[in-house]
């Protein structure tokens, strides 16, 4: 029976899967007296739910994926971590954000990597598709608006924390064409026109395409990766979810590099690459790979960034 009543108890605690109750309201009027004897038991749930306490819901989902057979339950649990959008884990320690020289702060790896070895985990702040009746940062900013105002953050605790992350930390990432946030400083507009056009700028400079779907996504742990046209980490997302993978041996102490760029236009000539970037993301393109010139380097978009020029465009410290 329920260990805080006389009724049928259906549900067990999920710590020690001992007790069982009727309900969450019995469980919780009884859990003074139960914590005493309430011991965690090794399971791959209570694995898994610690591992999403903690916010690292990579290593939660390759636990998950470990198991031989499909549990619904804990799938709904990681779906509803990863629609947060709030949640990013760097994998096993294998890269860190410090200072690069002359281009400020980025990833660098914290260790030797390997080809193919998972470096960062992250989940969709903001995602729409390609094509739309409007430009992609005006869709952008009018779905986040229409998540954070009016009563809903009142009413739901998923709503509450993605405005706290916003406020937090989405609002401080780059500006398109690494702006000043003090140009949107203007008498002559109010702080929600404000916002509203440092929302457009930050999407405009940080959202990037998806290669597993035709979306555009915000990863917010992800915008601090500095672009190359020759990258050596890979990626590999959708509108929820991106992972970066090595793409070739990084050694300890060296940058990290993404391109910004589908994988489709790093085959392009110089001057589209540049034109693509400068129009999209507000910057002149000034990796190795184009500093090299047209007909230098090009189909190339692998080759290593080892030796480069302190000439990368950088986005602003975390």
């Amino acid at each position: 029976g329920c260990a805080g009543c006389d009724k049928v108890g259906t549900k067990k605690c999920s710590r020690c899967g001992a007790a069982a109750y009727c309900s969450a309201e019995c469980q919780r009027k009884a859990w003074p007296e139960h914590k005493v004897s309430c011991q965690r038991v090794d399971s791959v749930e209570n694995d898994v739910r610690e591992l999403l306490k903690a916010g690292k819901v990579y290593s939660a989902r390759e636990r998950v994926r470990q198991l031989p057979s499909p549990n619904k339950k804990l799938d709904a649990e990681l779906e509803e971590q990863f629609s947060l959008g709030i949640h990013s884990e760097i994998i096993d320690g294998a890269i860190r954000v410090e200072s690069v020289g002359d281009m400020g702060r980025g990833y660098v790896a914290a260790r030797d990597l390997q080809p193919g070895e998972p470096l960062l985990f992250d989940t969709a702040f903001l995602a729409v598709p390609v094509d739309g009746p409007k430009a992609m940062h005006e869709r952008m900013q009018e779905k986040l608006a229409k998540r954070l105002t009016g009563e809903a953050r009142r009413r739901s605790a998923k709503i509450d924390a993605q405005a706290d992350f916003f406020y937090s930390v989405v609002k401080d990432l780059p500006l398109k064409g690494n702006m000043e946030r003090g140009v949107f400083n203007c008498n002559s507009i109010t702080e929600e026109q404000q916002e509203q056009l440092m929302v457009f700028s930050i999407c405009e400079g940080c959202a990037m395409p998806c290669t597993e779907e035709p979306f555009m996504a915000l990863y917010p742990a992800a915008c601090y990766f500095n672009h190359s046209c020759a990258p050596n980490a890979s990626t590999e997302s959708s509108r929820s979810t991106l992972l970066v993978r090595a793409a070739q041996p990084i050694a300890a102490g060296e940058e990290v590099f993404v391109s910004y760029l589908p994988t489709a236009l790093l085959d392009r000539p110089l001057a589209e690459r540049r034109d693509r970037l400068q129009g999209g993301r507000g910057f002149e393109c000034r990796c190795r790979r184009c500093l090299a010139g047209p007909g230098e380097g090009e189909g190339a978009a692998a080759a290593t960034e080892e030796d480069a020029p302190p000439a990368f465009e950088r986005l602003p410290k975390l």
